[in-house]
């Protein structure tokens, strides 16, 4: 488990050490970093004296040797863990404070993280504002980062002036220094100025290393000799002098098996006093106390004094182990709830871990890492809504909620996402009450791109693509079928209906009987955003001419309307059969009553269903009227036709239109034209003469008009619809 790395941090680097090393120094092996400690079960009911003031500080420099020791080594982390305890138990210690600090800037140089860097900082500052006068020097190889971070403190801390520089001197001087230091005896001086050289640049000669290695180990002997006769005479002391030596010379089996022997020897002479069982009774009462209040940052600091004092407690491992069972459960609890995408849920949890098991570096790296999945999910929603891109906005929202369902940014984001989708699906349901469908079907897309699956917005969408599909169908009423067979074509008062042609054919068709009003091609326009015709003012008709004849539009419009409702355009000679009749009329109505003709004037605009006395002989009304028609055939001359402005016009270049009564195009003929006259016109003239109607095949209805509601074709704003067959 994630917890087993961390188990040796919480007892502590020194008493792992005193526990391993015993064992290993009597295998003759050094001791495993990683392996747990396992104090030995009491014999007896440990019953102690009152330790020594000198043993009990002795107990807290061990936590301060270990932790530069384990920097030294480059295990920051470990460091770090070994140091915070021993600032836990030694607060307004300047130099302890810098050791911590230096030992988190390290560890922010090798991973940048804001909260280590904080932990420098907090640590430096601390450490001038107990002593301004401090006067510890960066080692020479020191990266910038970290001497700003001191200047930062000091500045932090109100100290004036310059912080100490490192010492700009170079390895060979550093050597001889560190010679001529371990010529006077001083064994830790030349052992620290020693060790420095290795960080400056260029390296001394090998020969010249060793020679000076060779002193200090001497110097080392000495001391150690020193140090054993000490031992009989002055325990304190001689723990005193054991644990000065160690902090130089940390990875000496000879230093440390010295240390070790005289710890034990200290605590075995603490339990067999008497006096000792206040104490211990004490630690007993206040690790129970501080279990008890959940206080286990309190409780294992008072564990791990229990177990420096009497290392042979049941209880002090008891304790221990019950505090990891704990510390095991929180840590699965937080990675579950990590795991599981509750990031905020999580923090909470670490935040617990870190506040009561300060030694655990992987509580403080598991919140920096969801503190940058907040960060950058935050980001990511500012650049969204700086866009206005609501849809990433929403989305990002909600994740951010999910997984940091406190977050305000999210909350608000949320809300005013779901503020523009109200507003979105108002304006919808205006634009339908309104009759413009196709605007409706438009904002209520755009709610739906922002929060997906709206009911509402999903409802109102296919609602109005309902009405467009049955007012669709309601396009099919008023056709009249058109029988296939012979009609007299052409021979018509222009020289482009020449020559008649009594044996055209046509198949079976079917033709509106009327043209297509303004109402009709107004929702057309409602509801696919087709062109708005150019005889429409503001982008409406007229509502005194809602019945009348849509005009002023193309050919492409045209064909568009007809092909939206599964129709056609007529092709010119369905056109003129249908206003013919078979007996080749010249006006569709020459058979109607002649008072209806004498009230008609082919000039003058009308409702589309207002003469229905005066429609053609297959009941098709307003064939001759001021407007003329679209047709789909393109235009070309009659076969027989030798009229050279006829035949010289270009191929595939004008569209037919039929019907009108009077034109531009033929300024000789005051009276009104036969409806056999031909017109041409380029298919992307918007006239305001060009009307037209729709034909089909069949007079049966599409079966797709039967179908659900298709889509209809949505333009963005500022662009126009090509509305397209399904």
């Amino acid at each position: 488990m994630l917890i087993a790395r961390f188990r040796p941090l919480i007892v502590g680097a020194v008493w792992a050490g005193i526990v391993a090393a015993t064992s290993a120094l009597a295998q003759g092996t050094r001791p495993a970093a990683s392996q747990k400690p396992k104090p030995k079960p009491a014999e007896s009911q440990p019953v102690a004296a009152q330790p020594s003031i000198e043993h009990v500080e002795e107990q807290k420099t061990a936590y301060l040797l270990s932790g530069i020791a384990r920097r030294q080594q480059l295990r920051y982390r470990e460091a770090i863990d070994d140091l915070t305890i021993y600032v836990t138990g030694n607060d307004r210690d300047p130099d302890g404070h810098w050791e911590l600090g230096f030992s988190w800037a390290l560890y922010n140089e090798a991973r940048p993280m804001a909260e280590s860097r904080r932990k420098a900082l907090e640590h430096f500052r601390k450490c001038y504002e107990l002593s301004p006068a401090y006067q510890r020097s960066l080692p020479q190889s020191a990266k910038p980062g970290v001497v700003a971070l001191v200047a930062e403190a000091r500045k932090a801390a109100g100290v004036v002036g310059d912080a100490p520089a490192p010492r700009p001197i170079e390895a060979e001087g550093l050597l001889r220094l560190a010679e001529s230091q371990a010529d006077s005896g001083d064994l830790l001086e030349a052992k620290k100025n020693f060790d420095e050289v290795q960080n400056v640049p260029p390296p001394p000669a090998v020969a010249d290393r060793e020679r000076v290695r060779s002193k200090i180990d001497r110097l080392f002997g000495q001391r150690i000799l020193k140090l054993q006769s000490l031992e009989a005479s002055n325990l304190a002391a001689a723990q005193s002098e054991a644990a000065e030596l160690l902090r130089f010379f940390p990875d000496e089996p000879v230093a440390l098996e010295t240390y070790v022997r005289l710890q034990l020897k200290y605590s075995r002479a603490a339990m067999e006093s008497v006096a000792g069982q206040k104490i211990y009774q004490s630690y007993r009462n206040n690790i129970e106390g501080f279990m008890l209040k959940g206080l286990y940052r309190d409780a294992i600091s008072e564990v791990n004094r229990l177990l420096f004092n009497f290392p042979r407690s049941e209880f002090g491992e008891k304790k221990y182990n019950e505090i990891l069972e704990k510390n095991d459960q929180a840590l699965k609890s937080a990675e579950e709830s990590l795991k599981g995408g509750r990031l905020e849920e999580a923090r909470r949890k670490y935040e617990v871990i870190r506040d009561n098991y300060p030694f655990l570096g992987v509580a403080q790296d598991a919140i920096s890492e969801i503190d940058e999945v907040r960060r950058k999910l935050e980001a990511s929603l500012d650049r969204e809504t700086e866009k206005g891109n609501f849809g990433l906005v929403y989305e990002t929202a909600k994740e951010l909620a999910s997984k940091f369902p406190a977050n305000q940014k999210a909350k608000d984001s949320v809300a005013a996402t779901l503020q523009e989708v109200a507003r979105r699906l108002e304006s919808g349901k205006t634009a339908s009450r309104e009759g413009r469908l196709f605007d409706a079907i438009v904002w209520f897309e755009k709610a739906l791109a922002v929060v997906p699956g709206q009911t509402e917005a999903q409802e109102g969408r296919d609602r109005a693509r309902t009405q467009i599909r049955d007012q669709k169908k309601k396009l099919w009423a008023f056709m009249e079928m058109i029988p296939g067979g012979r009609f007299t074509l052409g021979g018509g008062p222009t020289p482009e209906s020449k020559p008649k042609n009594k044996n055209a054919s046509t198949e079976p068709y079917v033709l509106d009987r009327y043209k297509v009003s303004n109402a009709q091609y107004q929702f057309f326009v409602q509801a696919t955003g087709a062109k708005v015709p150019e005889t429409w003012k503001d982008a409406l008709p007229e509502p005194q001419k809602a019945d009348y004849a849509v005009s002023g539009i193309g050919y492409a419009e045209a064909e568009a309307y007809c092909r939206w409702i599964g129709k056609r355009l007529p092709d010119e000679f369905e056109w003129e059969k249908a206003a013919r009749g078979t007996d080749g009329l010249d006006f569709p109505y020459d058979d109607a009553p002649g008072k209806e003709r004498k009230q008609y004037n082919p000039f003058q605009e009308y409702a589309v269903n207002r003469w229905p006395g005066l429609a053609s002989p297959f009941k098709i009304e307003g064939m001759h009227t001021n407007h003329w028609e679209w047709t789909s055939s393109w235009f070309a001359p009659y076969p027989g036709n030798d009229e050279a402005s006829v035949r010289n016009v270009a191929r595939e270049t004008f569209k037919v239109v039929r019907g009108g009564a009077r034109s531009a195009s033929f300024p000789g003929i005051e009276k009104a034209l036969e409806v056999s006259a031909r017109d041409k016109r380029a298919p992307v003239r918007r006239d305001a003469d060009l009307s037209f109607r729709c034909a089909s095949n069949t007079a049966e209805v599409p079966s797709w008009l039967n179908d659900e509601p298709q889509p209809e074709k949505v333009r963005e704003p500022g662009t126009e619809a090509q509305p397209v067959k399904p």
